[in-house]
């Protein structure tokens, strides 16, 4: 299904102020969820304008997936019903999904407002769902295989972001290292931790980076060590380890 994107008034003529403004959805457009579960997303927004009355509808079109709101049909600001200009506030829904959910899908964000007395209606995108598997017991998954690197330029482009999904319980004191074949820069010299914090709870989302130095590396695919060295609830520590390939171009 194919929605057009813009600014549409659902009723009479648009003000001309709401006619050229769209709210803007911020953050990032991937999400991942465990496959079974049922996840509250939140969405954050802002809006150069004020805009009353402001919802957020989602739609999906997958065999396996449901959303679902707070209440009622649409989900709700958590400040209050109205985006002032400049303000950041979020709404959120719930996904559920099953055994037969797709590994990756699409879903569709519409937010809905008013403004002197008439309703709006914009297509800002959507978010990209990622599915993922696991037996149990674990604490965190780590959602990324492989990185591409380039061997020329001034390295901007050469940071690697490793994304992690809390499961169940915490993890804590995360440290990660990356080693191999090719030369890794770790913000904390032998290792790097995660964005926010240390600490990974159960269905949030964090990344950890390293860089690559392009003046140190060739064209060529490189098979990698990542080593996630954690404590977990109870206070036992542990070490996992998984393979990651870097793709130099």
């Amino acid at each position: 299904m194919a929605f057009a994107l813009g600014s549409v008034a659902l009723t009479g003529s648009p003000a001309e102020a709401q006619w050229t403004s769209q709210p803007i959805m911020l953050g990032d457009n991937d999400v991942s969820v465990v496959r079974g579960s049922e996840t509250w997303i939140n969405v954050a927004w802002t809006a150069p304008t004020a805009m009353e009355n402001f919802r957020m509808i989602v739609q999906e079109w997958q065999a396996g997936t449901e959303t679902s709101y707070e209440a009622g049909d649409a989900a709700k600001l958590d400040q209050d019903d109205t985006l002032e200009a400049g303000e950041i506030d979020v709404s959120r829904f719930k996904l559920s999904t099953t055994e037969s959910t797709p590994d990756s899908f699409f879903v569709q964000v519409i937010a809905e407002w008013e403004y002197q007395g008439e309703t709006y209606r914009y297509f800002p995108g959507g978010l990209n769902v990622r599915v993922v598997d696991f037996e149990g017991g674990e604490d965190y998954a780590l959602l990324t295989a492989d990185a591409t690197v380039s061997s020329t330029g001034d390295g901007s482009s050469n940071w690697i972001e490793l994304d992690f999904l809390g499961l169940t319980g915490e993890a804590r004191d995360l440290q990660v290292s990356v080693s191999g074949d090719i030369e890794i820069y770790h913000p904390q010299d032998t290792f790097t931790s995660l964005h926010h914090d240390a600490w990974l709870l159960a269905d949030e989302r964090d990344v950890a980076r390293v860089w690559v130095d392009p003046a140190t590396v060739n064209p060529g695919t490189h098979v990698m060590t990542i080593v996630v060295e954690s404590t977990d609830a109870d206070g036992e520590s542990r070490a996992d380890n998984y393979q990651f390939t870097i793709n130099v171009v």
